[in-house]
């Protein structure tokens, strides 16, 4: 997302038991956004893109289908993952 021609990145918080979603639009993808919009003691489910950053979050972590299907693609396609590679969490 660009926004006054900076790169930014947006974090959403959509629970799961509730219909209002939270957006934090950040100029960095560091977990410090994610931290402020979550809390430091979240027990949910983190849904990210495998970017190591969001390893050490708390709560339950689940790899976005989008990202991994893209990836797999990537490698049945070039035999590489191009410029990221699959982190274990």
């Amino acid at each position: 997302m660009r926004r006054n021609t900076q790169k930014n990145y947006v974090h959403i918080n959509a629970p799961v038991d509730s219909n209002e979603v939270v957006f934090l639009i950040g100029r960095t993808r560091g977990k410090g956004n994610s931290i402020e919009l979550v809390g430091e003691d979240y027990k949910g489910v983190i849904i990210s893109d495998f970017l190591p950053n969001y390893k050490n979050m708390p709560g339950e972590h689940q790899g976005c289908w989008s990202h991994l299907l893209r990836k797999t693609r990537d490698l049945k396609n070039n035999g590489n993952l191009r410029w990221y590679r699959l982190s274990r969490h």
